[in-house]
């Protein structure tokens, strides 16, 4: 929360909402500068739509993060690029999973785009800012784009291709719901990387807090 926070791209105002469901998660937001909107963790789906909704006339797009994904200042600068040359939506097509246990790093492509995802409000009105099915735990992602293609038409999505200084790495400890070896498992193709060189690279003060954890952060 600290890294969006502090970041600061020429010509964007950031608006800092987090959604969760209990008073530590609240209190971590408030701390970090964020407001917040109190939802329950399950339906997923229902708990991003009243995240989008509390936005609703308040932001020119909305862009969908978890706690654990960073994307870097290319990323913005490219994503907002396109919105304002007839987008209505941005993503990256592929990303990077990080392992805060060994230092393990992959990357791999995606047939949807989740995290990172930037929808306009010109295509958010014309769902209620309410992008994603109802009632979804699985594939979220797919629902979201199926939903949008039918009910936002018309809808420009584009993706940022791999190779570009576009960068979306997810974090990713025990604690979290998917761990980075069920990722792997469920995904299947993924290509070994330097995590480390990405960090220092793109993420260094993520890095640097980071190397006060008791864990490897080379790869492996």
């Amino acid at each position: 929360m600290e890294y969006y926070r502090d970041l600061e791209i020429k010509g964007v105002e950031f608006v800092l909402l987090a959604v969760g469901s209990d008073k530590e998660s609240k209190d971590l937001a408030n701390d970090c500068g964020w407001s917040y909107v109190k939802a329950k963790n399950a339906p997923l789906s229902n708990k991003w739509n009243a995240g989008c909704e509390t936005l609703k006339g308040h932001v020119d797009a909305v862009l969908i993060v978890g706690s654990d994904d960073l994307l870097n200042k290319d990323y913005f600068t490219e994503a907002v690029k396109m919105l304002q040359t007839g987008q209505t939506a941005v993503g990256l097509d592929s990303l990077h999973y990080y392992s805060v246990e060994d230092g393990r790093c992959v990357y791999m492509e995606r047939a949807y785009p989740g995290a990172g995802i930037m929808i306009a409000a010109v295509s958010l009105d014309k769902v209620d800012w309410r992008p994603w099915q109802d009632g979804v735990n699985r594939r979220i992602d797919g629902h979201l784009m199926n939903k949008m293609h039918q009910e936002a038409y018309p809808f420009a999505y584009r993706g940022i291709k791999h190779g570009t200084k576009a960068i979306l790495i997810d974090i990713k400890t025990e604690e979290n719901i998917w761990t980075f070896n069920e990722m792997i498992e469920m995904i299947g193709r993924a290509t070994n990387v330097d995590g480390a060189a990405i960090l220092d690279k793109h993420f260094p003060s993520i890095r640097e807090k980071l190397n006060h954890l008791p864990v490897r952060l080379n790869n492996v």
